[in-house]
């Protein structure tokens, strides 16, 4: 009975030794959001008076669905933006130099089957960050219910050599003989570093902030598709446990067709007539790209071609 006492005396007495530590870790924590937020409202400050104090302004043939007066069109058009430059980014088939004016024609209805393909869009989105955020919590609640009654730390884990070298009292921190193992970071928590790191670069570019001056600009994917590639690497690692011969092959097929994707979009960007020539198919206002086309032939002296070309442009 006087262990038992002893016992839970020294529990509690462990248990106030370690408030500081808990204190100076939230601590720790406020001061780094807190640094993090003045250096972001710095750069927004610097941001602003380089552009004058006021807001990008842009000509409304860049963004005509900014311009709209309807609502709806509005949302719908924007919302569908983004699931297109998710597909854009996977699926790499339609790209051009120049997204502008009705290179995507705006969504009117909502019968249009476009808003079908972005609720999927979400809905994924949703379901795969539900998933992810589920299990970090579950992890998180299983690692409290493992910590050390002595320490009060998830990572160590007495042993019976530290409870004979201790006499099955509980030790200070300092004293616990228990190895510690490093924690493991779990592939849902690389999961929603991944989706961060996909989602939050393409905000400011998703009419959400603020209108921008375009439709579709591939130069935005960049960052995204770092996250976009940590996704690929995550599943990648999680099938070939299996010890399977498809994931191998179809990181293959994978990694050739977008490396002969890349090898023939370089030809594209040889010289300003092949740019130009290369948005006539992809781009669907045909009839501005066209024009550019004109006036590029007719800096290089391709007189026939650019007659054949200008009679449709006149139309």
């Amino acid at each position: 009975m006087y262990q038992m006492d002893e016992n839970q005396l020294l529990s509690r007495e462990f248990k106030r030794l370690d408030l500081p530590r808990q204190c100076e870790l939230g601590c720790g924590t406020v001061k780094s959001l807190c640094w993090l937020g003045a250096g972001l409202a710095v750069l927004l400050a610097c941001r602003l008076h380089l552009m004058g104090m006021n807001v990008p302004s842009f000509a409304s043939s860049d963004n005509p669905t900014a311009r709209c007066p309807s609502f709806f069109t509005r949302l719908f058009t924007f919302a569908y933006l983004p699931a297109f430059n998710g597909l854009l980014l996977i699926f790499p088939t339609w790209l051009s130099y120049d997204w502008g004016m009705e290179a995507i024609p705006r969504i009117t209805s909502v019968f249009d089957s476009r808003n079908l393909f972005t609720v999927l869009f979400y809905g994924f989105i949703y379901i795969f960050f539900s998933k992810c955020w589920r299990d970090v919590r579950r992890g998180e609640a299983s690692k409290k219910k493992k910590q050390c009654r002595g320490c009060g730390q998830g990572k160590v884990y007495h042993t019976r050599a530290c409870k004979m070298t201790h006499n099955n009292n509980y030790p200070l921190n300092s004293a616990c003989g228990c190895p510690v193992a490093p924690r493991q970071i779990r592939p849902s928590e690389t999961a929603l570093l991944a989706l961060s790191i996909l989602v939050l670069p393409f905000l400011p570019a998703s009419n959400l902030l603020f209108y921008v001056g375009f439709v579709v600009a591939e130069r935005v994917l960049y960052l995204p598709s770092v996250g976009y590639c940590l996704l690929l690497g995550l599943g990648y690692a999680r099938f070939a446990r299996a010890k399977h011969v498809l994931p191998h092959i179809g990181l293959a097929l994978l990694l050739l067709t977008y490396s002969a994707r890349t090898y023939v979009r370089n030809f594209a960007w040889k010289d300003e007539e092949a740019l130009y020539r290369s948005g006539i198919d992809v781009n669907p206002p045909k009839c501005l790209q066209s024009k550019i086309v004109v006036f590029a032939l007719a800096f290089s002296w391709k007189t026939r071609e650019v007659l054949t070309m200008e009679r449709p442009v006149q139309t």
